[in-house]
């Protein structure tokens, strides 16, 4: 782990011990490396088109990044789509869906002008064909659909993730599901089961449609899994077209790439991967001006960020080393986005002692879930700073930054070699306050 730091502490180690010094606890977000791989990525995909996710990580600055250098903006709620709208991103580049979008948010979406919209049911599709054509806009309505779960394959290297020896076993990834072994699938709050579509079809209930959109998975990592799941939305694409009787418009891929898994190190082969969805969009039945689009989020910006904390304490039990830090689950949730423990890499610089018992890194709340993972070879010292990875995606957003009143951390960008401070910590005292009476 020492040995091999991710990219972004490799390149800016100096860098994040002056943040932390300045600013504390804080997420820090290199700019250029989220930019330059997500061109990387987009390049590598091309002629299918690659819009970023804005759940993964909402944060103005992040998002424009992106916007630069990508196809688009996926959004999957009102308010995320109030916010590209107000960062002046292009409707025609934005896709909204949702797994219960309203008649009022779609029809608000329409009016705007967005690329597409992802539709949950089939009785979606009326209200929204009325709000479209009293808009007069060009936004495709594209239905979601859930693929039959047996022509799905599982990707072997989700669930249960090695033992560690420190701290034992990694408890399965909490929000994966086994498949049972009916044709049909597990049943889903996501979209129109797939089994379904031919019989809505043939009572009319789908004319209305112009385009689908499938999301099988997340935190994937075998590309021959994704390939063919991807091979398999293609079939389902060139089922309803034929049904329809016209091309569609609009494909969306979904997305669900993972990254790199702190405990085993494996990756997605992006380059074997690269060749079999290249091909994807003379494989759908498209119109003319129709898209193929995969929706990333976590895969472009997690890599790209870390959270840089302070030890302000240690403990030992029974021969294994706790070490606190000033940030923890109050301000980056536990597990990771990766589905298993963080990887932690302490920014000092002196070298390592292979004969030092490992250290558990902890955050300081009474929690059980407040610890970030495991460092072999390391003797801590108050004040050390370290980064906690894949820290770009599903943090700040995603935390309980309320949980134990404790100073939220801060969110500041690295671009062209520069920290720039975005937010500000709050302090507890701050929104404890709001709506006391005075």
């Amino acid at each position: 782990m020492a040995e091999h730091p991710p990219a972004v502490v490799a390149a800016r180690r100096d860098l994040l011990r002056q943040v932390a010094a300045e600013f504390g606890s804080a997420y820090v977000y290199d700019l250029d490396l989220v930019r330059s791989n997500a061109a990387a990525v987009r390049a590598a995909l091309a002629p299918v088109q690659l819009c970023y996710v804005v759940k993964a990580n909402p944060l103005h600055e992040v998002v424009l990044a992106l916007d630069d250098v990508l196809d688009g903006v996926a959004v999957t709620s009102p308010g995320e789509l109030r916010h590209v709208r107000e960062l002046g991103v292009a409707p025609e580049r934005v896709t909204f869906g949702g797994p219960v979008p309203t008649p009022a948010d779609v029809a608000r979406a329409v009016r705007w002008g967005v690329r597409a919209v992802h539709l949950a049911s089939a009785a979606d599709l009326a209200p929204a064909r009325a709000a479209r054509d009293a808009a007069g806009t060009g936004t495709a309505l594209a239905l979601r659909v859930d693929p039959a779960g047996g022509a799905l394959p599982a990707d072997p290297v989700r669930g249960a993730v090695p033992g560690d020896p420190v701290r034992g076993a990694v408890p399965p990834d909490p929000v994966g599901r086994a498949v049972p072994a009916d044709p049909a699938g597990a049943p889903s709050r996501f979209g129109v089961a797939e089994e379904a579509l031919p019989g809505l079809a043939e009572r009319g209930l789908l004319d209305a449609v112009q385009g689908v959109h499938v999301h099988a998975g997340s935190r994937l990592r075998d590309w021959a899994v994704v390939a063919r799941r991807s091979a398999h939305l293609a079939r389902i694409a060139g089922s309803l077209a034929a049904r329809l009787g016209r091309p569609l418009d609009h494909v969306g891929l979904g997305g669900g790439f993972g990254v790199r898994h702190p405990t085993d190190g494996r990756v997605l082969e992006l380059d074997r991967l690269s060749p079999a969805l290249r091909g994807l969009p003379t494989a759908f039945p498209l119109s003319p001006g129709g898209k193929a689009v995969l929706e990333l989020g976590r895969y472009l910006v997690a890599p790209g960020g870390v959270l840089v904390t302070a030890v302000v304490g240690e403990r030992w039990s029974r021969g294994t080393r706790f070490v606190f830090t000033d940030c923890g689950h109050h301000g980056f949730p536990v597990p990771s986005p990766t589905g298993g423990p963080h990887r932690v890499v302490p920014l000092d610089d002196r070298p390592f002692d292979r004969t030092a018992p490992p250290v558990v890194v902890c955050g300081p709340l009474s929690a059980p879930a407040d610890e970030f993972g495991v460092v072999r070879g390391w003797a801590p010292r108050p004040g050390d700073a370290v980064a906690v990875c894949d820290a770009g995606a599903y943090g700040y957003s995603m935390s309980p930054q309320f949980f134990l009143s404790r100073r939220t951390p801060a969110e500041v960008v690295v671009e062209h070699g520069r920290a720039r401070l975005v937010r500000e910590r709050i302090d507890p005292g701050d929104y404890l306050s709001w709506g006391r009476p005075t």
